[in-house]
This record gives C-alpha cells, structure tokens and sequence, in this order.
C-alpha cells in the first residue's frame, strides 16, 4: 500500500522491533496528536456553506477528510485488537479508500458529530497503542496492511504521515476559498 518495495518493509520493521520503548512510542504519540491538532486547526474556520467545497472535481473536502481519519484509526484498531470494527457498510462506502467524496454536505454527518467522532477513534486507537508491552509493539503488523505500517510501533509516525497529506488537502481547500492561512 505505501511502503516502496517489501525491502523496505522489513528493513524498517527491524529497525523498529531492535530499538522500541514505551518513551519512543510516546514521542510517536506526541506526532500524531500534533497531526491532529494541526488538521482540525485547518478545519475550524472553514465556513458551514463551504466544508464540502472541493477546489477541483473528486478533490477530498473536508467533511469526506474528517470521516476518512476516523475510518482509518478504527480500521487499525480493529485489525490490531481482534475488536469489531465501529462503522457499517454505509459508512465505509462514503469515508473508506476509493470513495468518491461528495459535494452536498447532506450527504454526511454533521460537521461536530464528524469532529467527535474522529476525536472518540483517536482517542481509542492510542489508548490500545499504550497498552502494549514492547513485544507487541515491535511485532509485525498483520498480513495485507504491513505495506502501511511494517510494525505496530511504527503506525503512529505513519498515521501522522498520513493525516499530514489529508491537511494539505485542506490547506488547498481553504486557499481556494480565499480562507487564510490557520499556521505560521
């Protein structure tokens, strides 16, 4: 899915299983949490009218964004912890990969429920991360997602990473709507 070539898939996996702590995956944390602040920062003072606006056609807006984060936090959780996945099919087809955002904002929960909802499966999906021994931080991530991810320890930066593209997509959404900078 995102790693290059499974080289670097292991080679990124060992580098994780020889060297993580309980401090390292707080400073993981940390990025992860600044990610989030950082997007919802972007989403703010996106007006109502305008939280579906996509500056080009098919271009992720930020009421597909807020569903996709909490879609995807929820997907690792329930593929590291064996629990149920939180969302139902209705809610996959609108915020999972390969859905096509919408630009009629009747089309999604409301922006606060949305906000709540990624803040909830954030929250849940860090509260498991830190319940892990160093063990099973360093274990491989399971078979089909390691191309995200090469280790559990190493989802957090990844996460981080991820979140960090879908806040540029914002940072174009407000840019096109005349919105100025949130940061710096």
């Amino acid at each position: 899915m995102w790693a290059t070539s499974a080289d670097d898939a292991s080679r990124f996996g060992d580098l994780e299983r020889n060297c993580m702590s309980k401090a390292i995956l707080e400073g993981c944390l940390v990025g992860l949490e600044f990610s989030r602040s950082a997007l919802l920062r972007l989403a703010e003072d996106i007006p109502a009218e305008s939280r579906t606006h996509q500056p080009v056609p098919g271009a992720n807006h930020l009421m597909w964004v807020l569903g996709h984060l909490a879609t995807t936090d929820d997907y690792f959780l329930s593929k590291l912890s064996g629990r149920p996945q939180k969302f139902d099919e209705e809610w996959l087809a609108k915020f999972w990969m390969g859905s096509t955002p919408r630009a009629d904002v009747a089309d999604y929960p409301p922006y606060q429920q949305l906000v709540d909802i990624a803040k909830e499966r954030r929250a849940a999906l860090t509260d498991y991360l830190r319940s892990l021994s160093d063990e099973q931080l360093a274990a491989a991530m399971p078979e089909g997602i390691a191309s995200f991810a090469p280790s559990v320890a190493a989802l957090p930066a990844c996460l981080a990473a991820h979140e960090g593209l879908h806040s540029g997509q914002l940072t174009v959404q407000r840019k096109s709507l005349g919105i100025p900078p949130a940061m710096g």
